[in-house]
């Protein structure tokens, strides 16, 4: 699994949600899951943004947190001056390495016996 900037602990979301549908939608949430069963979670790569919103940054580091503390197989990175949509609006270097790392990501995990 590999996610791009991307809300991984829905706790922000239970104010905008009816109570039994905010637990019904948080019951697949990333963070839930994690927190679970994470020796059950496919090695996962996490990528976060730096200059994206501070509310979907705070998920991702809730959830690379207790990735941490669970030792589940999660790898994070950083793009220090990403944007949201940083493997299209920024052009530099450091996305190119992300892009990279993500395609070798993949051929790493998809192609293990």
């Amino acid at each position: 699994m590999v996610s791009y900037y991307n809300w991984l602990d829905l706790e922000d979301m239970r104010a905008y949600n009816e109570p039994d549908a905010f637990e019904k939608l948080n019951e697949f949430a990333p963070l839930t899951q994690i927190q679970r069963e994470p020796e059950k979670i496919a090695p996962m790569l996490v990528v976060k943004a730096a200059k994206d919103s501070e509310q979907i940054n705070n998920t991702i580091d809730n959830f690379v947190k207790t990735a941490q503390e669970k030792k589940a197989k999660v790898e994070f990175l950083v793009h220090p001056e990403g944007d949201h949509g940083f493997d299209f609006e920024n052009d530099d270097d450091t996305s190119r390495e992300i892009i990279k790392r993500t395609v070798a990501f993949f051929e790493q995990h998809l192609l293990e016996k």
